[in-house]
């Protein structure tokens, strides 16, 4: 599942109508500290949460918003070279893909 905080505040809110965006933004940091969430950075101002902690890479599209994700397998990267060459210790990584998704491409013919 992916999410933009910003986009679940609301019904949390209902809920917990007194929880505060702070709040969720800390029990958010807490969640990806113990490992159960991974941060995945759209653009310079807007970071996504995903609850898949599989390595995968993601699609976005700037059309419709809509975040897909990508088996490893499509989209596959010389990571290992790269962990060779720079001597970095990896424990995640993801790769974005932006562009328009083949829904949004439908709606257009």
């Amino acid at each position: 599942m992916h999410f933009f905080i910003e986009d679940i505040y609301p019904d949390i809110r209902k809920i917990m109508p007194t929880i505060s965006l702070a709040t969720l933004y800390n029990v958010i940091q807490t969640l990806m500290t113990i490992g159960y969430l991974n941060s995945v950075p759209i653009d310079k101002e807007k970071r996504m949460y995903d609850t898949n902690l599989m390595p995968h890479n993601h699609f976005y599209c700037e059309e419709c918003g809509k975040i897909y994700d990508i088996d490893v397998n499509y989209a596959k990267l010389d990571v290992e070279t790269i962990i060779e060459k720079e001597k970095h210790k990896v424990k995640y990584f993801t790769t974005i893909f932006t562009g328009i998704c083949k829904t949004c491409l439908a709606k257009r013919k």
